[in-house]
């Protein structure tokens, strides 16, 4: 889902700034790569505002990148790069807002987003105990007038997530 506004947070009361909550989800059939990009490109920021995206499901990496396995996924060599939600995209279609975000991406091998997406003043909370820490800093940092955005990865690239690992959202 993609949130943005106020709640209680963990993170350094950077949501607690927030007077609005705009909550857009899309479960199973809805979750296609279209509709993902078109919800998140119809969000309407301001530079204070913090957009939130979480996903939980399946991740994949095919030719080194990695994809976030939304409902319409062909996962074949050969459709796999127009039919799946890679990392890159996704990180340039948030980087189109003027706005701070954070993405918490719950599925195997998500490391792997986060050693592909990392760039000058993004964050990477690359474990779940750093978390917290990350989230805390992130909070502060959100207080200064730069744009601030971080992801978090439930497991290493390498690995495969376990279950109920990510329950923040």
């Amino acid at each position: 889902g993609v949130t943005r506004g106020k709640g209680t947070d963990g993170a350094g009361g950077a949501l607690s700034l927030y007077s609005e909550i705009k909550t857009y989800r899309l479960l199973d059939s809805q979750a296609t790569k279209q509709a993902i990009l078109e919800t998140i490109r119809n969000i309407q920021a301001k530079p204070t505002d913090l957009i939130i995206f979480n996903f939980s499901g399946h991740g994949l990496i095919s030719n080194g990148d990695y994809y976030m396995t939304n409902h319409d996924i062909v996962p074949t060599s050969d459709r796999i790069y127009d039919t799946g939600l890679r990392s890159e995209v996704l990180n340039a279609e948030l980087n189109k807002h003027n706005c701070h975000y954070l993405v918490f991406i719950d599925a195997c091998h998500s490391g792997q987003a986060i050693a592909m997406w990392t760039q000058p003043g993004m964050k990477a909370a690359p474990s779940a105990d750093d978390l917290e820490i990350a989230l805390e800093t992130f909070g502060q940092e959100m207080k200064s007038e730069k744009k601030i955005n971080m992801v978090y990865a439930s497991c290493p690239r390498n690995k495969l997530s376990e279950d109920s690992m990510l329950d923040l959202l």
